[in-house]
């Protein structure tokens, strides 16, 4: 089918040879239905034939968490693992919902209640948030249990890998994972905006001349929220916390964007939570030290990661791809941010071709 669509001589925008000369049927509401070629036909057809439990690798497997494990023991299988989240499931090996670093950020911004008040030095503080972090379990700092307001509603197996597209492309509350459920309501697999926009990276030539959309084009769905490199890592984190976003841009004196901080950056701290006093360091140097313990797998440019107006979709798409990150700035030529461009950003330019 694909190879037909392929061959087929009329361009994108154009009406499918012979779809309008049929004799129109009358009836009750009839009308012609004209069927109108797009860039990204031959990609969203293949993502209609893929069922969902069959994008994830083979031998890999799903990290899932108990309502009962601390949250010290969660945030050390996110990190092993370099995931921000994981599916949480009860005693009877339910689903119940999904956990991520951000709820682990506002916990963690929440321990202190007064940060202009706490400092360094202010140790009986850091070992009392300390302990009470240790204590804490999954079940206390979920945002997102099994509720109707939960916009992580499952999907079944079998589904289409389209399906889960429109999906992550569309909630108003920019979900960034799907759980897929079998029929016992266990969790069979999980789909996530970056294992799309992979998917889309290893497809890119499918979606035509849409891959060439310029940059001033796109959207960006969330507005740049900026943090000085000398401002303290908690004030940071409290800012994504209460903000709802999952990175800040960071910038020098000048304004020019330097690097990014993102909730993954939390594990600066350590998963055991013994070195909180961190926090307090600045930015810059919260980074240097977390980048040290942790070097980013697979990136492979060092630096900020920004394009530029002329730039296009293809060049985000190889961006977040290649070097497994969720945002892209956009700057202007002295390097301040413009705006950011997320995977769900470039999820609903698909989508817009699509339906244009």
């Amino acid at each position: 089918i694909i190879a037909h669509m392929a061959d087929n001589t009329k361009r994108a925008g154009e009406e499918i040879e012979g779809a309008a000369s049929k004799k129109q049927r009358t009836g009750v509401g009839s009308s012609v239905a004209t069927l109108v070629r797009t860039d990204v036909d031959d990609f969203v057809l293949l993502l209609t034939k893929i069922r969902v439990e069959q994008l994830r690798p083979k031998g890999s497997r799903i990290v899932v968490v108990h309502r009962s494990d601390s949250v010290p023991d969660l945030f050390k299988k996110l990190v092993d693992t370099n995931i921000l989240s994981a599916p949480v499931i009860n005693k009877d090996g339910k689903y119940y919902g999904f956990v991520d670093q951000h709820d682990i950020v506002s916990h963690v911004s929440n321990l202190f209640s007064d940060l202009n008040g706490a400092g360094l030095a202010d140790v009986e503080k850091l070992f009392d948030a300390e302990s009470r972090f240790c204590k804490t379990e999954v079940r206390e700092i979920i945002r997102y249990p099994v509720r109707k307001q939960n916009p992580s509603h499952p999907i079944r197996t079998g589904a289409s890998l389209f399906t889960a597209w429109e999906l992550l492309a569309s909630s108003p509350d920019g979900i960034h994972r799907i759980p897929v459920l079998n029929e016992e309501g266990a969790i069979a697999d999980i789909i996530t905006q970056s294992m799309l926009i992979d998917f889309l990276w290893q497809n890119i030539e499918r979606i035509g001349s849409a891959a060439d959309s310029k940059v001033s084009d796109i959207r960006g769905s969330t507005p740049v929220l900026t943090v000085q490199q000398d401002t303290k890592a908690i004030i940071a984190f409290r800012q994504m916390a209460t903000s709802g976003v999952y990175g800040l841009a960071v910038l020098d004196k000048d304004g020019k964007l330097v690097d990014n901080i993102s909730i993954r950056d939390l594990k600066g701290i350590h998963p055991d939570a013994k070195i909180f006093w961190r926090l307090w360091n600045t930015v810059q140097v919260f980074k240097e030290k977390a980048l040290a313990d942790f070097p980013a797998p697979g990136k492979k440019i060092s630096g900020p990661l920004y394009v530029k107006d002329t730039n296009t979709l293809r060049d985000i798409v190889e961006l977040m791809a290649l070097n497994h990150i969720h945002r892209v700035y956009v700057v202007s030529d002295d390097l301040s941010p413009i705006k950011v461009i997320s995977q769900t950003d470039v999820l609903r330019m698909v989508l817009k071709h699509y339906r244009k």
